[in-house]
């Protein structure tokens, strides 16, 4: 294990290395929840509400919108689809700041010719810079690159689905080989990467759903029989209760998951339970909740919390989705597959834990060669080459040494301090090259797939 003084001075260099900053902040309030209606776009920070656009900068009622926040950035992807009453479906980059104003930028005229403007639902992979969007009718998954900077021009297909059939996805990029989850009307919840579609539950009939971050667990909600909650295998951790009172959200249009404070925040269709004193003086629909971490637990840290203002919500409309901004989540993505080489080692990075303060993540290096040496090859940016056969993304700053066990197994652990708080944001690329001693040919190498850690708070 690294000891912390080593650890530190890791993290501090690297950080020197950024010119001072960290990831790229927004300047919205940490914990604000934009919400995007059939009426338009909302702001709720500190329990209050604020409309910031109406349906008409968006040329019309928005049938089954989405917003998705592009995290870091005050940018957010917003969709929509036709409807027959002749309103819009398009695509639209919005631009929010703190009091309550921005810019709306139509971004619909420029999709490539091969995918209808339409979309249902969208998510965004911080590590990978990439955003990922269902276009149910045609049965498509869409990866766009850079959504806060460039146009759809980049627009490039990432899986198939069956048409017509998939109401939401989710980045499940936790997991090797990094793959986008969506959940289908008929029932089963499917993954979807470059090496094609897996089920991975047969049943649910979920209409949302969510993603774990770093464990890659899936939050689901469904409007019918009012359930949110976490998968673990077969069963559901639910949320929607509070000791006896639940279900707290009622018919719950949308779930996301709060990475900074380990809570899944959802907006309810309907108007709340009047059985927790969280709720008291809320009226109406469309109010927004931050649930328990799990339907029991120790007084102060798992109640519900309303995150709208008591009284009405001041979001109107229908069919709401919430985009969160959280600046201190910790994120693991990964980039690329094992690479086997000229031998037949594909050695693969695993983790397990957060790269956040006061805690210790653990850095594995498995399916390779036994008794080999290999290395933990660290860096700020991406800087993609080719050595002996092998993609080796990140740009070298920092080389940690190891050694495979006699099952070709390796582990490191690093721990970032409570106090390194300026480290919080920061992008950390990493992958593991092992020496391939599976091939008779002297110095070759393998390598794992790269990880991308972004340092938190959680």
């Amino acid at each position: 294990m690294c000891r912390p003084a080593v650890v530190i001075g890791l993290f501090v260099g690297l950080a020197a290395l950024t010119d001072g900053r960290a990831a790229a902040q927004s300047t919205l309030a940490d914990g604000s929840v934009v919400v995007v209606t059939g009426d338009g776009l909302f702001l709720v920070a500190g329990q209050v509400t604020t409309m910031v656009f109406d349906k008409t900068a968006f040329g019309g009622a928005l049938s089954a919108p989405s917003v998705t926040w592009i995290d870091g950035t005050d940018a957010f992807i917003v969709t929509t689809v036709k409807d027959a009453a002749g309103n819009p479906g398009g695509i639209w980059r919005v631009t929010l700041a703190p009091g309550g104003t921005g810019t709306v930028e139509d971004l619909t005229p420029t999709l490539p010719a091969w995918i209808e403007a339409p979309f249902d639902d969208a998510d965004y992979a911080p590590g990978l810079d990439r955003l990922f969007l269902l276009q149910a009718d045609q049965g498509w998954i869409a990866s766009w690159a850079r959504p806060a900077q460039d146009s759809l021009a980049t627009l490039s297909p990432w899986g198939t689905l069956p048409p017509g059939d998939a109401v939401s996805i989710a980045v499940n990029g936790a997991k090797q080989p990094f793959g986008v989850v969506a959940v289908l009307v008929s029932g089963p919840v499917l993954r979807v990467d470059k090496a094609g579609t897996q089920e991975l539950f047969a049943f649910g009939s979920w209409t949302d759903v969510a993603a774990h971050p770093v464990t890659g667990e899936l939050i689901v909600a469904r409007q019918i029989s009012d359930m949110i909650g976490m998968l673990w295998g077969n069963v559901l951790e639910s949320f929607n209760h509070s000791g006896f009172c639940g279900p707290l959200v009622m018919q719950p249009a949308d779930v996301e998951w709060d990475a900074v404070a380990g809570r899944a925040v959802a907006i309810a269709s309907v108007p709340l339970a009047g059985c927790t004193a969280a709720f008291a003086g809320a009226v109406g629909t469309n109010h927004v909740v931050r649930l328990p971490a799990s339907t029991a637990g120790p007084s102060g840290c798992c109640e519900p919390v309303l995150l709208t203002p008591a009284g009405p919500s001041g979001i109107t409309g229908k069919r709401a989705d919430i985009a969160l901004v959280r600046h201190g989540g910790s994120e693991v993505t990964y980039w690329g597959f094992p690479n086997a080489g000229a031998g037949s080692s594909q050695p693969t990075f695993e983790h397990q834990g957060p790269l956040a303060l006061g805690q210790t993540v653990q850095l594995r290096l498995a399916e390779a060669p036994p008794a080999a040496a290999a290395l933990l090859v660290i860096g700020l940016h991406p800087a993609p080459v080719v050595l002996q056969g092998q993609l080796i993304v990140p740009a070298p700053q920092a080389l940690l040494p190891a050694l495979t066990d006699a099952n070709g197994e390796a582990q490191l652990a690093l721990e970032l301090p409570a106090s390194a708080t300026s480290l919080v944001g920061l992008e950390v690329y990493m992958q593991w090259i092992v020496d391939d001693s599976t091939t008779l040919a002297a110095g070759d190498i393998a390598s794992s797939q790269a990880a991308v850690l972004t340092a938190g708070l959680n």
